[in-house]
């Protein structure tokens, strides 16, 4: 009788260490599952890859265009240094 009772005692334990890590699995799935709810759908993604490839597009115009406006100032200063210079 003794040796039933302390295997239904160790079986118990068992089954409340497997309760245990159970229900810790649980919470770590229900975690998981929030954090996998904030993600951005694939759609989000490809709008997010559209407008990172439309920025570095526009950056490069916007760099192309101020090296443009460098270079005619550059020319307007020395026109008028031309200009303003005086005659031999």
């Amino acid at each position: 009788m003794q040796t039933i009772q302390r295997r239904l005692i160790f079986k118990t334990e068992e089954v409340v260490e497997k309760e245990l890590i159970i229900k810790e699995k649980e919470q770590l799935y229900i975690e998981l599952k929030r954090i996998l709810a904030r993600q951005p759908g694939l759609e989000a993604a490809e709008q997010l890859a559209m407008a990172r490839k439309i920025i570095r597009r526009k950056t490069q115009q916007m760099k192309v265009r101020r090296h443009f406006y460098r270079r005619l100032f550059e020319l307007a200063l020395f026109i008028g240094a031309l200009l303003t210079a005086p005659l031999l």
